[in-house]
């Protein structure tokens, strides 16, 4: 019998934590569901609540998805399954908590914190791509997407040359 049911149902609780909504409270504000697009995720906190909260939300968020993954890994010695399991009710947790009437955000940042572990470090060096498209991009939309394909050449090419080296061709890792 396998005893790692336990680990979706911890990725799930972990992934309802409402940080949209303890952050402005813990700000002085009052219930963000009731301002804005009465979402609890990072933009909404961010427009209504300031940046600093609407960062904190963002990286918390993120986190969770990132840690019901990480702790799915460790716990069953990296299967594939109970991790893809712990990424799913992660992100199913936020957008569906408990604790909120089942009305929570729309999974953005805890889908990031999930792809974050997951893709490790060619994840990590697209950062300064998606970083300077947002940070200098402004409003236009436009903009962003054209500084975004010019990023997507070398992200694919960096995917390749990783994932080339990490097994030879009879299996073993290099």
């Amino acid at each position: 019998m396998n005893s790692h049911w336990w680990i979706p149902a911890l990725a799930y609780l972990l992934g309802s934590i409402p940080f949209g909504l303890l952050i402005v409270k813990a700000f002085g504000g009052g219930d963000i569901r009731a301002v804005g697009s009465g979402n609890i995720g990072a933009a909404n906190v961010a427009r209504n609540a300031g940046a600093v909260a609407g960062v904190l939300t963002l990286l918390l968020d993120a986190a969770k998805g990132y840690a019901a993954v990480w702790i799915a890994e460790r716990w069953t010695g990296g299967n594939g399954r109970w991790m893809m399991a712990a990424a799913v009710a992660a992100v199913i947790g936020h957008m569906f908590p408990v604790w909120l009437g089942f009305k929570g955000g729309k999974g953005v940042a805890t889908g990031l914190g999930v792809f974050r572990r997951f893709a490790g470090r060619p994840s990590r060096q697209r950062q300064p791509c998606g970083f300077s498209s947002w940070r200098f991009g402004g409003i236009r939309r436009s903009g962003q997407s054209s500084r975004r394909r010019r990023c997507l050449p070398w992200s694919i090419s960096f995917m390749r040359r990783t994932t080339r080296r990490r097994t030879t061709s009879c299996g073993e890792r290099c």
